[in-house]
């Protein structure tokens, strides 16, 4: 595995396998039309990596509906080529630390 990838993995493999942990930011942006609110944009961060991304939200009178994200990722996030996610879960495990539980006999 070539060290772009071991450092890739090392910034967003929790990430990868497990999704990110995203947060809001608490920032958010209203767009008017005709003096009334039509959308609006969110901006939130993963816990785990900062990634950001910008949710855009167009505002109806019975419903609310995402119409894109954005991403901004952090340094060193992408990995050239692609790794599938198989891949990413098979290199946390052989980098987590092990717990070996066993079962003492006898005991209830």
């Amino acid at each position: 595995m070539s060290d772009a990838v071991v450092e890739a993995l090392a910034v967003s493999g929790p990430c990868r396998d497990l999704r990110h942990a995203w947060e809001s930011t608490g920032d958010t942006i209203l767009i008017e039309q005709k003096g009334q609110v039509r959308h609006f944009a969110r901006t939130l961060k993963c816990l785990r990596c900062e990634t950001e991304r910008i949710d855009e939200y167009k505002i109806s009178n019975i419903s609310l509906a995402r119409v894109r994200s954005r991403y901004r990722y952090v340094e060193g996030y992408h990995i050239k080529g692609g790794l599938p996610i198989a891949e990413v879960r098979f290199r946390m495990f052989q980098n987590a630390e092990m717990v070996v539980r066993t079962s003492n006999e006898g005991e209830a």
